[in-house]
């Protein structure tokens, strides 16, 4: 599906961009690619904080981080974590 974007701003082209970018990283995630859907929720997160993609990026994460404590991946679980907790106190 091709789409056309008609660019008077800044925020017309970013926006369709992020939310491309988030559905691709579902499609990463549903392919059982996680190490690159897990690149691209951190890029869209730490990039976009503000933005309802990067906060989707970031629940993503979190529920990436679950799934890996229940399958007892805590190291992989754990990682996910703490970038986030780093990203978080560094906005502050």
């Amino acid at each position: 599906m091709s789409a056309v974007y008609e660019v008077n701003n800044e925020a017309e082209v970013v926006l369709p961009l992020l939310s491309h970018l988030l559905e691709m990283a579902d499609n990463y995630r549903r392919s059982d690619s996680p190490h690159q859907a897990i690149e691209m929720y951190y890029e869209l997160a730490e990039r976009n904080a503000d933005s309802f993609e990067g906060q989707e990026a970031r629940c993503r994460l979190l529920e990436i981080a679950e799934e890996y404590e229940q399958a007892d991946m805590p190291h992989e679980a754990r990682s996910i974590y703490e970038r986030l907790l780093v990203e978080q106190t560094d906005k502050e």
